[in-house]
């Protein structure tokens, strides 16, 4: 097996480290008072129009098959309702907990890839994701009887990513990154833009135009924590396979945990088994990369 290229890490590294900002910012923005439905909507309009400014882009698109076109724009449905799902359960418990509910990516994507890529399914895989599990209960523990409406929409939103980074995993040499971020992103936006009128009725105490402010969260937002990340995390994901990055990513409840500790002070509204949970979470993450070259030198 072809060895992953260190470049390859430490792309993976920076977009899972801005990725651990979004929930930050989703925050920041709904404090604010936009409602997480109408902020996803207006993060894929930016990140959009961001991705159309950049040189080529429109030749790029031009150039896409028709097959490989539809197949890029259902996963960037998925992304629409995995963004709804996530800043809901940021909305509904804190960044922290809905970060936390990441760490499940492994298990579902060691589940759902070998299903893709119609492969025999690793069973190591399988036990390093379940091996997140006892983690993740611990973190249950400690929070649902405040906050079991972001665990389940936190949930939900780590199967709907595993499932869009396993279909990205199969679609990732079609095309370059910046333009399946583009037609993911721009599908996304057009998905979610018939439905805008019922999440407004549903929330008509929450605005809808973004203010000066608003406007600087979302330039960051769409340029650093969308544009950037994804174009490293689809760079990365070239090199190594969906459940391999998608175990890296459960640093980003790490990342994020610390930057709302700063924030929000959300560390306060947690208790010593929330952080014995975390610790089996990363000490499975940092265990994956030594298991598996051991493993694949016996094999």
């Amino acid at each position: 097996m072809e060895k992953t290229p260190l470049r390859a890490y430490l792309e993976l590294h920076l977009s899972v480290f801005l990725f651990g900002a979004t929930a930050i910012f989703g925050k920041l923005l709904t404090d604010r008072g936009l409602d997480g439905y109408t902020m996803v909507w207006w993060r894929m309009l930016f990140t959009l129009l961001v991705l159309c400014l950049l040189p080529g882009m429109m030749g790029e698109l031009r150039r896409l098959s028709r097959p490989v076109l539809w197949r890029l724009s259902g996963i960037g449905v998925l992304v629409a309702v995995h963004w709804i799902l996530f800043y809901l359960s940021v909305e509904v418990s804190n960044p922290t907990i809905t970060l936390c509910c990441f760490s499940t990516i492994t298990l579902f994507t060691a589940l759902l890839e070998p299903l893709f890529n119609r492969t025999r399914p690793s069973w190591m895989d399988i036990l390093l994701g379940a091996a997140i599990v006892p983690g993740i209960y611990l973190v249950a523990q400690a929070t649902l009887d405040k906050f079991f409406w972001g665990l389940v929409l936190g949930l939900l939103a780590a199967f709907f990513a595993a499932v869009f980074s396993s279909l990205n995993k199969l679609v990732v040499s079609e095309t370059k990154p910046m333009t399946i971020t583009l037609v993911e992103i721009g599908a996304g936006w057009l998905f979610l833009t018939p439905f805008l009128p019922l999440a407004q009725w549903a929330a008509p105490g929450d605005k809808f135009w973004p203010d000066g402010l608003d406007l600087a969260y979302f330039a960051v937002f769409s340029i650093f924590c969308t544009v950037l990340s994804y174009i490293l995390s689809l760079r990365a994901l070239r090199h190594m396979s969906a459940f391999a990055s998608n175990l890296t990513f459960n640093l980003e409840p790490v990342y994020g945990a610390l930057m709302a500790a700063a924030v929000f002070q959300d560390h306060r509204q947690l208790n010593a088994r929330f952080y014995l949970g975390m610790s089996l979470i990363l000490v499975t993450v940092f265990a994956y990369p030594f298991i598996k070259s051991r493993f694949l030198k016996k094999g």
